[in-house]
């Protein structure tokens, strides 16, 4: 009764929207064509894509059945034309999501990185990093391409919001999968409602009968969610506790049970739950991991829970397992980091002139549960003098200390920077160990220098900080003046941000900075992840990884 009220609702809200949408409109006729136009273009350049990849496809099955060299040259070079082809196809297609974004003024989420993929066949997704790939279908007409972007906006949102946690991906028929489609289908229709798409009627429908086919697995399944942060922090050797909730979400009382896993077999307390809910019922309850002493930092461990509804314990294994695979099922994730007992936190960059003492800070902290003495190492990498090496420190739990050295800044090159590296580690447990590091750098004048002098040695330097959030310095030394070509680029190799053109002209030599905000080429926040800093400059090539944390 209550699914055929929804629709009955849902089918009214259709009729209104047809005449709400008549007389609104945010785009021009202009813009919408002039985006029409730029998808009719990206179709012939698909057409000559479709073509390139079956002959390459051809080229090769000839190959693998006779692998002559004549062959093998073939279809290398049908490869090279494919994939010239796919390149030519992607900056079409990625520049007409730009466009889109512009004049619909579709309200991107920060931190979200989204392409053209020519090989997904569904209109698009989003991954758990906030990937949001568009695909070939969601390029009909420039309103089924927007609301496309909204849907899986909604999706970035969603994982942002923590309804998804890290890595979480939703199997397919459960309560959680069902609300997070049912939403983002709902945010393409309340879109389309106020104006900001003009759907076709057909379009209209097709999202409409998808929220309801959602609603439906809503009403049916269960659900089950990690209670807090989706990361724990935790120290080797601890008993992680952590809440669950599990619900039945269905019209009728029922059993619902489940158990956990973990990527790294810890042990859990329980390991399974069973519990008789009535409709719309809910429970919660506590989990205990337990966090081995021995166990390796930096490591992440991947804790799940299982849930299934109607499935008993009692069946004969056979059984049980035929039942599981037809029992709404649910799943839910949380990850825990393990981190050393002790953390050291850089102060910041310092630099002098030749002969000047200069102070600089380290904050060493017990992050552990009990009182502990900690060897302290400061080193220089070039060997500048210090005044204080080593020191022996004991803190309380959760007490911390700033350490003071003094660094005297030699008679060098002005720019020439060196790192001062502090190593803290625990004499209660050698294997608590932690390290960062800060920069000092040797004032003076460039002026007088003189270009093809070997004053300088050519180096990309680390980026500082390093993982960071909002930003980070990017340091490069040149031996002779020269352009300078310097970009970021993502894991695949893709260009995000140009910090340097080499068409800007030339620079001096020395030691040059320039800060990367975090933000691609049209301003927006990148996602989370590893990325690389490239140099090229003097005839050389330099690469460092950047790890952007948020």
């Amino acid at each position: 009764m209550r699914l055929k009220t929804l629709v009955s609702a849902l089918l009214v809200l259709l009729a209104v929207s047809l005449s709400v949408s008549l007389l609104l409109g945010a785009v021009t006729t202009e813009e919408r064509q002039t985006a029409q136009n730029m998808i009719n273009k990206g179709n012939k350049l698909r057409e000559k894509y479709e073509k390139e990849r079956a002959e390459f496809i051809e080229s090769g099955i000839k190959w693998l059945e006779n692998p002559t060299e004549e062959n093998r040259t073939d279809a290398l070079e049908e490869l090279e034309e494919r994939q010239d082809a796919e390149e030519e196809l992607k900056e079409d297609r990625d520049a007409t999501i730009a466009y889109v974004d512009s004049v619909y003024g579709i309200d991107q989420p920060p931190g979200t990185d989204i392409q053209y993929d020519p090989e997904c066949t569904d209109y698009g997704y989003t991954s758990s990093r906030c990937f949001v790939r568009i695909c070939e279908p969601a390029f009909e007409s420039p309103d089924i391409l927007a609301s496309t972007k909204i849907h899986e906006y909604e999706h970035v949102r969603q994982k942002q919001a923590g309804r998804w946690g890290p890595g979480n991906v939703p199997q397919d028929c459960t309560f959680r999968f069902h609300g997070l489609e049912f939403d983002a289908y709902e945010a393409e229709m309340d879109a389309d409602f106020g104006g900001t798409t003009t759907l076709p009627i057909d379009e209209k429908i097709e999202i409409l009968w998808r929220k309801l086919e959602h609603l439906e697995g809503m009403i049916d399944a269960v659900a089950a969610q990690f209670e807090g942060d989706k990361l724990e922090r935790t120290l080797p050797g601890t008993a992680l506790e952590k809440a669950v909730t599990v619900a039945n979400d269905a019209d009728e009382s029922q059993m619902v049970w489940g158990h956990f896993t973990n990527q790294e077999s810890w042990g859990i307390t329980p390991g399974s739950f069973e519990f008789y809910l009535e409709s719309e019922q809910e429970t919660t309850f506590t989990i205990t991991v337990d966090v081995p002493h021995v166990v390796e930092l930096g490591i992440g461990n991947e804790v799940m829970c299982h849930v299934y509804s109607d499935v008993y314990a009692t069946l004969s294994p056979k059984a049980a397992q035929f039942a599981m695979l037809q029992a709404d099922s649910a799943r839910a994730f949380f990850f825990i980091n393990v981190i050393p007992a002790v953390d050291v936190v850089a102060g910041d960059d310092v630099s002098g002139e030749d002969g000047d003492m200069v102070d600089f800070e380290f904050t060493i902290v017990n992050e552990g549960t009990s009182q502990d003495t900690f060897d302290i190492d400061v080193t220089s990498v070039l060997g500048w003098d210090l005044t204080l090496d080593t020191d022996i420190l004991a803190l309380e739990p959760g007490e911390s200390y700033d350490w003071l050295g003094s660094v005297e800044i030699p008679d060098s090159t002005p720019g020439t920077t060196d790192l001062m590296v502090c190593v803290a580690t625990s004499l209660t447990d050698p294997v608590q160990t932690d390290s960062s590091w800060l920069s000092a750098e040797v004032e003076g004048d460039l002026a007088g220098l003189t270009d093809g002098g070997e004053r300088f040695a050519f180096a990309l330097m680390p980026n500082v900080p390093n993982p960071f959030a909002s930003g980070t310095s990017v340091k490069f030394s040149l031996p002779s003046a020269s352009p300078v070509d310097l970009r970021v680029y993502d894991v695949r190799g893709r260009l995000v941000r140009t910090l340097v053109d080499a068409g800007s002209g030339m620079l001096t030599p020395g030691v040059h900075a320039v800060t990367w905000d975090g933000k691609d080429e049209q301003g927006r926040r990148v996602a989370t992840g590893v990325y690389f800093s490239k140099l090229k400059a003097c005839g050389r090539t330099a690469k460092r990884k950047l790890v952007l944390l948020k």
